[in-house]
């Protein structure tokens, strides 16, 4: 809704940008998270395709995909289930400054943090057969630690 209401007058003047906030999810799938992660990559797409549509515009319009920050989002979002390695975290602050930097560079993906490129970086160039049994090797394992947290037995 904002994009379509700002858009058109950032067009005709010539510049203007669009910051869409997304998440290293956006990008790839994690078991357990298949919500967050459809509505990251919607989020992704969107980015993707308005930058090429305002392309040549004098628009720039950005996608930031943070790793994990350090938040309360981990406490709210099945924190219990998945939580990854303190060494992945980024500070807020860090991370708003990576993600602006790359915005007034123009950047169509800004992604904060050496590990997360690289992570992000190494999954792109695995194979989807083998990134697919990594992840249902993960998804295993959430159900089984989420079957012990809740006392559910699933067959």
């Amino acid at each position: 809704l904002l994009a379509r209401s700002f858009l058109p007058g950032m067009i005709e003047r010539g510049h203007g940008g669009i910051l869409n906030v997304s998440s290293m999810l956006g990008k790839i799938i994690l078991p357990g998270h298949a919500a967050y992660c459809g509505t990251k990559h919607y989020l992704t797409g969107l980015t993707e395709t308005l930058r090429a549509e305002v392309a040549g515009s004098g628009v720039v319009v950005s996608g930031a995909y943070p790793g994990p920050v350090k938040s309360d989002f981990w406490a709210v979002d099945n924190g219990d289930i998945f939580t990854p390695p303190p060494f992945l975290y980024w500070t807020l602050e860090k991370t708003a400054r990576g993600i602006l930097s790359g915005f007034k560079s123009g950047r169509a993906n800004i992604i904060p943090g050496l590990r997360s490129k690289l992570f992000l970086g190494f999954i792109a160039l695995s194979p989807n057969p083998i990134v697919r049994v990594v992840n249902s090797i993960i998804a295993h394992m959430m159900r089984r630690k989420w079957n012990k947290l809740n006392k559910i037995k699933f067959s």
